[in-house]
């Protein structure tokens, strides 16, 4: 039985021995070179590797790998969802003598960590890939066959580049599953794609990678708000003129001064009374302009004129 190929991760990783992801660094360069066309974005489940497959006459269960074992209750169910004469004839009615795999997760209570969380009270098996002879079927495909057999196929959460992607995990995204949070997503060409050498175009991004990334920027603009503050402590009645003259604002209309984001916040704002301008996090100068014209008319009352 055919296993399924491991899904790398979407970066590299540093090799000096801290072992972080790089990000931006692309791991495969077929990958990097498709980031900008649109992925199809489907929930990485945590759970174990399972293989269903048909060989045209009777279905045989397997794990990630041929050693791998499967645990007890999911064998059940399985039993459950796939044996049985009513199960082989719906196979051969389906897929006729070909061969095929359905690629999926057991998961649950008693699988992984996050097991009991997706399901308390038993296991269940959800598809995510389906192999007819050497083919990986697209997702129409899969969802039809996860319809026929009365179980689930792994929910697509969205759709867009890789750069989008990588947001999306940073945003640290529920399951649609369970009471967690994601693992993470697995990222697939909207168009079944290989590259020169046969392998298939396929990647991860899972926030367990991403929250230290995540933190890391979170640090960064902690210690840069206190920078600021610490920047306040002498401000004169010029710098402050200064600053309502630059967003075209005179010094009497001060009550009347427009909201202003602190820091690192993307939201619109006003500028001279035209319309909203909007800007993203990477511009941190200008985020941090706005955040000292904030802090200094917060401070103006206070200030000797």
């Amino acid at each position: 039985m055919k296993t399924y190929e491991k899904i790398e991760t979407l970066y590299q990783r540093d090799v000096d021995g801290t072992k972080k992801l790089m990000l931006g660094v692309y791991r495969d360069p077929t990958v990097e070179f498709l980031k900008d066309n649109i992925w199809e974005w489907t929930e990485k489940v945590d759970g174990t590797n399972v293989r269903v497959h048909w060989d045209g006459h009777s279905v045989t269960f397997g794990g990630r790998t041929e050693r791998a074992s499967i645990p007890a209750l999911l064998v059940n169910r399985l039993n459950n969802l796939f044996g049985g004469e009513e199960n082989a004839q719906l196979f051969e009615q389906l897929f006729g003598e070909r061969e095929v795999i359905l690629f999926g997760e057991g998961y649950g209570s008693g699988i992984q960590s996050a097991g009991k969380a997706y399901n308390p009270n038993g296991v269940d098996f959800i598809l995510f890939d389906l192999m007819i002879g050497e083919n990986y079927q697209p997702r129409e495909s899969v969802e039809r066959c996860a319809e026929s057999f009365g179980i689930r196929a792994v929910p697509v959460v969205g759709e867009g580049t890789l750069e989008e992607a990588v947001t999306y995990v940073k945003s640290n995204p529920r399951s649609r599953l369970g009471e967690i949070d994601m693992e993470g997503i697995v990222c697939r060409p909207k168009q079944e794609l290989r590259d020169r050498c046969g392998k298939r175009i396929i990647c991860k991004i899972k926030w367990g990678d991403m929250k230290e990334i995540v933190k890391q920027i979170s640090t960064s603009h902690t210690n840069h708000n206190e920078n600021l503050e610490a920047e306040i402590e002498h401000i004169t009645s010029e710098e402050i003129a200064g600053f309502y003259e630059r967003y075209g604002i005179g010094a009497n209309e001060s009550d009347e001064y427009p909201t202003i984001p602190t820091a690192f916040d993307d939201v619109p704002v006003r500028s001279k009374g035209s319309v909203d301008e909007k800007l993203p996090h990477e511009y941190t100068e200008w985020i941090a302009e706005k955040t000292k014209a904030q802090q200094y008319f917060e401070r103006s009352k206070h200030v000797d004129q």
